[in-house]
């Protein structure tokens, strides 16, 4: 479940992101924006999923 719903946040901000910022930046812009935001946005989604797993499996060691 947890899995499911980061995955339906990172798609949630990409949709936002595609829809409402790319609009208003440049071609080239948009896309060196999405790529940082698909770095740093997996990055922590990544950070955050392993904490909350690792606190579901039984607490912190």
């Amino acid at each position: 479940m947890v899995n499911l719903g980061f995955a339906g946040f990172a798609v949630n901000v990409f949709c936002f992101y595609s829809i409402t910022v790319s609009d208003k930046l440049e071609r080239s812009l948009s896309l060196i924006g999405l790529g940082l935001l698909f770095l740093i946005g997996g990055w922590i989604l990544e950070k955050t999923r392993r904490r909350l797993m690792m606190n579901i499996a039984g607490g912190e060691a």
